[in-house]
């Protein structure tokens, strides 16, 4: 089980610019839309191995969860599931992501 939820920088940064995007033609379906996101990263409070594994980073394992056109890439480690990315299914999984600096 996890205790918490913690977004990194980048991830946060992008799921904004997205909500912007999408607030150009409705302030009402941004809104929601980030609402469904929080509440499909919710499901790791109860389920942390929800997502797919998609690589390995030393000892950590990256998992994806799909919301919608999206991915939310995370990981589980001491009780929190940080997630370190939020982006388009269409743009290609980086090789590697700033997660060392999440622990400083």
């Amino acid at each position: 089980m996890v205790q918490k939820i913690t977004w990194s920088a980048e991830a946060e940064k992008n799921l904004r610019e997205i909500k912007e995007y999408i607030e150009k033609d409705s302030l009402y379906y941004a809104e929601r839309f980030v609402r469904q996101v929080f509440a499909k990263v919710s499901v790791l409070l109860q389920h942390p191995e929800f997502g797919k594994p998609v690589s390995k980073h030393g000892d950590i394992v990256l998992r994806r969860i799909l919301h919608k056109s999206y991915r939310i890439i995370y990981f589980i480690r001491n009780d929190v599931a940080y997630i370190v990315a939020f982006f388009h299914q269409a743009r290609q999984l980086p090789e590697s992501f700033e997660i060392d600096n999440l622990f400083q």
